[in-house]
């Protein structure tokens, strides 16, 4: 399976990742979590692809790449529009390889039964414009396209997620019973969140440390 989730940073889409890995298949295998920004050019071609030693005319691997350890789950590519235009070819290649090995069944092939994420908060008709990103690959990653809107637009979701996010946190930290005041609750609705789900996040986390009794109120969350 082919996804791909783009919007805005802080919109929620690793986590949309997790959760179509979690729901897809009964016992999903591993989630690999590759941040194409984070890596240098020959790190992240290490990383993707594995490596190999011995003479030109050898392949043995010596370093399995998370494309080969992710088999039976899933690799997400976090911000796949970092990504450098010459592993662009090298994926374009191994999802081509996966087709292939789904049409035949076979599953002795590393490249069988991955699910491939990726995500991106650029737009790609201007990368691929500028020719940093590859219409192809960019075609072959659109099986299934998820734009996910920022906070802003999601004025019912912002309690919700806040209650979520309470319910866990403070879980966490055995305070299973922290609730919103009703002024806090004005708060979190009037507030923008530029940084969307994750600010939010991030706020809740401040409010649940900054509170020392049963609720959180606005101030808190100042």
């Amino acid at each position: 399976m082919l996804f791909r989730s783009q919007g805005d940073t802080g919109t929620g889409k690793e986590t949309l990742a997790h959760y179509i890995h979690r729901h897809e298949q009964e016992k999903p295998g591993p989630f690999v979590h590759v941040k194409c920004f984070a890596l240098p050019d020959p790190v992240l071609e290490n990383e993707l692809f594995g490596s190999t030693n011995g003479p030109r005319n050898q392949t043995a691997p010596i370093h399995r790449g998370l494309f080969e350890a992710a088999r039976g789950g899933s690799v997400f590519l976090d911000e796949i529009s970092e990504m450098p235009i010459g592993l662009q070819s090298k994926l374009l290649a191994l999802l081509a390889e996966l087709d292939e090995s789904a049409a035949t069944q076979d599953k002795q092939n590393p490249a069988s039964n991955i699910r491939i994420l990726a995500s991106t908060s650029q737009n790609l008709d201007k990368r691929i414009e500028d020719n940093s990103f590859r219409r192809d690959l960019f075609f072959r990653l659109s099986t299934l396209t998820i734009t996910l809107p920022p906070l802003i637009d999601r004025e019912d979701d912002v309690i919700l997620l806040a209650k979520h996010f309470l319910k866990t946190m403070a879980g966490e930290r055995g305070r299973s019973g922290l609730s919103f005041t009703p002024d806090a609750l004005n708060a979190l609705r009037n507030h923008n969140w530029p940084g969307n789900v994750q600010e939010l996040r991030n706020a809740v986390q401040r409010a649940i440390m900054l509170s020392d009794g049963s609720t959180i109120s606005a101030q808190h969350l100042a």
